[in-house]
């Protein structure tokens, strides 16, 4: 599934996830991969689903687009069930930069 990291992408960037789902198991597996942004006041601000089917012993990555707008500081949970109500979570953490139009922001006025 996905590791813990933290990353950061700017305003023009798409804020894209991969996950990878393996089976393990000698059956072939209907999974349910559900996720949930919240923003640094823990107001929900992005939900989705999606539903994989996996053969048995078999991986498969899924992209998990998140169409997030605006800025900040993100917390994303992600959870994958399986039809006998096994599953699991990973959280991810990350950010997503305003536009940067001012270069002073980063450069003291004396150097630009």
């Amino acid at each position: 599934m996905l590791p813990s990291y933290r990353a950061v992408f700017t305003d023009k960037e798409k804020v894209i996830f991969s996950a990878l789902l393996k089976n393990r198991t000698k059956q072939s597996l209907n999974l349910d991969l559900s996720w949930e942004i919240a923003d640094w006041n823990q107001k929900v601000v992005g939900r989705g689903r999606q539903a994989a089917s996996l053969k048995a012993q078999a991986a498969e990555r899924m992209a998990i687009n998140t169409k997030l707008k605006g800025s900040g500081v993100f917390t994303m949970t992600v959870r994958c069930s399986d039809d006998k109500g096994v599953s699991t979570s990973r959280i991810v953490r990350f950010a997503r930069l305003p536009k940067l139009e001012n270069p002073s922001l980063f450069y003291r006025s004396k150097d630009i």
